[in-house]
């Protein structure tokens, strides 16, 4: 294989051998050829392995590695995968998922034309486990449609209302990366990520370079009952990342008084849900970080702490949802 690569595609896997040779085959067929493959196994029990083991010689198939313990994130194979990649675009192609063969010919070219671009995603499909669509993303993301032309892009003006109030890039398999904006990222806090790693990555391009959403459908999502996002808000651990995210990025955060409220809106989304789940250090850190930097006031710290304290106290008396919404209410007024 020429060491002139211009995309690496890493293929993380666990235990989708259901899903795994859609995903290689959609890969092998895209229109645009010029790429490595890199497959990393996350010590799968389903007889992933000897389906890998079937592509280990393929000319496109640069790297392949099998981990004998799982590494419990799929951001410590993301990072493996970026070390490993030659190319100079970056596609993490998850593997439960599938594309379009147009994905890499569409997204290489825009990521071409604009050189200030850290990546680019596309609209995706939904589908269930047996590949039946459930309809796209964009129809129930109708901010998507505001971004949906050639003159609009996230930047470091505007990121928060798009990646933090909305979340408009929901699958990573969607993304092309730019090498070099994604080895912005510092990847040893990435590796302690369970589920927001992926969130963590685009706010930490965005705060460097320009994105864009290419509003085709190139990208196959695929919802199934293993998908680690359900698992990871079922055990809460989705929560504590979102307040890792917060407390690491918050100095740029707070340059940016133009995106406060998206901030307060994100940390609003999940305040008390992170407090079901056992997370009132955590929390009671970043808000009193919040203060020290100043991207809250003194008024504002004793109401939020205030609140966290009283509401902790009826989640050990039980059922906190009676009374949640009037603490939505008090914490609105706080921030």
């Amino acid at each position: 294989m020429s060491d002139s690569i211009k995309v690496s595609i890493i293929i993380p896997n666990y235990n989708h051998k259901r899903f795994l040779e859609q995903r290689i085959i959609s890969i092998l067929n895209q229109t645009y050829q010029d790429f490595e493959i890199i497959i990393l196994d996350d010590a799968s029990s389903d007889g992933s392995q000897e389906l890998i083991k079937e592509y280990v010689n393929h000319p496109k198939v640069s790297h392949v590695e099998f981990n004998n313990n799982n590494s419990g994130s799929v951001f410590k194979q993301w990072v493996k995968g970026v070390q490993f990649a030659k190319g100079d675009f970056v596609w993490i192609a998850e593997s439960d998922d599938f594309a379009e063969n147009s994905f890499l010919e569409t997204t290489v070219n825009v990521l071409n034309t604009n050189t200030k671009l850290g990546l680019v995603f596309t609209d995706s499909n939904k589908i269930d486990e047996k590949g039946m669509s459930l309809g796209l993303v964009s129809k129930n993301k109708k901010i998507l449609a505001s971004t949906a032309n050639n003159d609009v892009v996230i930047s470091k003006s505007n990121f928060a209302k798009y990646l933090l109030t909305h979340l408009i890039i929901v699958n990573a398999s969607s993304v092309l990366f730019r090498k070099k904006a994604l080895e912005s990222i510092n990847f040893q806090l990435l590796k302690e990520f369970k589920n927001t790693g992926d969130i963590f990555t685009y706010v930490g391009i965005a705060l460097n370079f320009d994105l864009f959403y290419f509003s085709q459908p190139l990208n196959n999502m695929r919802l199934h009952e293993n998908n680690t996002t359900k698992k990871n808000k079922n055990n809460g651990k989705i929560y504590g990342d979102k307040i890792l995210l917060l407390d690491y990025y918050l100095n740029e955060f707070n340059k940016l008084p133009r995106i406060r409220q998206d901030v307060f809106s994100f940390l609003k989304s999940f305040f008390f849900l992170s407090l079901d789940f056992g997370y009132k250090k955590p929390l009671l850190r970043l808000i009193t970080k919040m203060l020290d930097v100043q991207f809250i006031n003194r008024k504002s710290y004793i109401r939020i702490k205030a609140i966290l304290f009283f509401y902790n106290i009826i989640i050990h008396n039980g059922k906190p949802y009676m009374v949640r919404d009037r603490f939505k209410s008090l914490l609105n007024n706080a921030i």
